[in-house]
């Protein structure tokens, strides 16, 4: 009886990592059907994301393009581990100016249903003007056929909170 038990436990764990998306790949945003809050008279840049997950490991590498040239940043997160500090050079303080780099730590886990990645984090930024805390949470899903990489967003800074949807394609390799 135990082993029968033991079994179906095995089995039932093995059809729960199955039904988990694999979000790997390389993936551009469309910029005509995502929803973005407004930046002022900022055009938003060129944004592609290079994912990639393995098992519960997962690698997620924003790349910008700005008038400015190229920016990239990596968030490696366990799905379900502890926090962990995230380095990202885009947030990085310029000599002269006064300030620190910003301190960001994040935490991935899957939503109840197993369907979707959620990712919280929290930017502490320190500046000649005081510090302030910056929190966003993330909400990672694919379309049926994997083409479809949608992240829904809240960010909430002192300035308020504000809501987008970025919708972004597969890049299909040659």
């Amino acid at each position: 009886m135990k082993k029968v038990l033991f079994l179906l436990f095995v089995f039932s764990v093995c059809l729960y990592a199955e039904d988990k998306p694999d979000f790997s790949g390389t993936w551009k945003l469309n910029l005509e059907i995502s929803q973005l809050p407004q930046m002022g008279n900022r055009a938003m840049p060129e944004r592609t994301l290079v994912i990639s997950q393995k098992n519960n490991d997962i690698e997620i590498e924003p790349i910008y393009k700005t008038q400015r040239g190229e920016r990239k940043s990596k968030l490696n997160l366990v799905i379900g581990g502890k926090e962990t500090q995230i380095e990202s050079p885009m947030m990085g303080r310029r000599p002269g100016r006064g300030g620190q780099k910003p301190i960001t730590i994040g935490k991935a886990k899957w939503s109840t249903d197993g369907k979707s990645l959620e990712i919280t984090s929290k930017m502490t930024m320190v500046s000649q003007r005081g510090s302030f805390t910056m929190r966003s949470f993330s909400s990672y899903s694919l379309s049926k056929d994997g083409k479809i990489l949608s992240e829904k967003q809240t960010m909430t800074t002192p300035r308020g909170e504000r809501e987008s949807e970025m919708v972004y394609e597969k890049v299909e390799k040659k």
